[in-house]
């Protein structure tokens, strides 16, 4: 699957919907941690 760009909407930092394009040469990895948190790398 590959994503075109990524909204954030309330989420920490971001106060207003932003939209972050990624490039084709971007790659991430997201998993959940035993708290039920999820992670970005």
């Amino acid at each position: 699957m590959r994503l075109k760009s990524v909204k954030l909407t309330h989420f920490r930092g971001y106060r207003t919907t932003t939209v972050i394009p990624i490039d084709e040469a971007i790659t991430g990895i997201v998993r959940r941690d035993d708290c039920g948190m999820s992670k970005a790398y």
